[in-house]
């Protein structure tokens, strides 16, 4: 009798697994993956040769967490795909918001990726790191354009922002996005006019700043999706890198042709070199 009993609910398990994989398949497998992923050009002269690092000590401090990017400093950009919010103050991608992805089948209010909202803060940065600027270890240059709103034009298929940094001393740069139709790909690149009659030496840097936050349970045996980072390399294809390791040791690895991304439920988001 007990071993009938403990056959029926082993059956039960299943029949309910079973049903809670069905749903998952025909619900919360609805919406498709879809990467936002910043290519950056390599048009940069002098900068630092492959594989050379640059130590903690000269990266300027990480943005602060304690309140939202003033709205004075945004920059807001619409395609047809995407929303983002640009902070002028390092030209950081600090919002992205999925228009084609609900939060929840049936709601209008589109998900959102990246965010400066200090609870759940996950924004992308870049720089160049130079003793003339535009970024130095005390921080990030603050940028100038000449809209505050630009939006792809219907019958347009590639939308361009440009921002502006310069000194006195006939050094400027402009760090340019670059959006296209139906893509969730974001091309950044520098262009420097170097005009001080010095040479300029400089490096890049980008990041992906995220807080640690608790991934949502999902279904009916609260299984959590992973939420955190990963990189790959030619000997090493996909290498997972959770919060906690990440808080335990920095990770310090050079790569040639590979990728370091942060990844949660149905989304991921990379810098990818050339």
């Amino acid at each position: 009798m007990e071993l009938a009993r403990v056959f029926l609910l082993s059956a039960l398990f299943l029949i309910a697994f079973m049903l809670w994989n069905a749903w998952e398949n025909e619900y919360g497998g609805k919406i498709p993956v879809a990467t936002t992923a910043i290519q950056q050009s390599s048009d940069i002269p002098n900068i630092a040769p492959s594989g050379t690092s640059i130590p903690a000590a000269q990266m300027p401090p990480p943005s602060a967490a304690v309140t939202s990017t003033p709205e004075h400093r945004l920059i807001h950009v619409q395609t047809d795909v995407l929303n983002i919010a640009i902070d002028t103050q390092g030209g950081n991608i600090v919002q992205a918001d999925l228009l084609a992805y609900p939060q929840k089948l049936h709601d209008p209010i589109p998900y959102t990726l990246l965010s400066n909202d200090p609870a759940k803060l996950y924004i992308a940065q870049s720089g160049l790191l130079g003793d003339k600027g535009p970024d130095t270890p005390q921080g990030q240059a603050t940028y100038t354009s000449s809209q505050t709103h630009y939006d792809l034009p219907a019958g347009q298929d590639q939308l361009t922002v440009n921002l502006i940094w310069q000194n006195q001393n006939g050094l400027k740069i402009q760090k340019q996005y670059t959006f296209k139709r139906g893509s969730y790909q974001m091309r950044m690149q520098y262009q420097i006019d170097n005009r001080t009659g010095a040479t300029w030496d400089g490096r890049l840097y980008t990041q992906l700043q995220r807080k640690k936050v608790a991934p949502p349970s999902r279904g009916l045996f609260m299984i959590n999706p992973y939420v955190g980072g990963a990189i790959s390399s030619p000997e090493h294809p996909y290498q997972k890198i959770s919060f906690d390791k990440m808080a335990e040791k920095n990770v310090d690895i050079n790569i040639k042709g590979g990728w370091a991304a942060m990844l949660e439920h149905y989304f991921l988001s990379a810098w990818i070199p050339n």
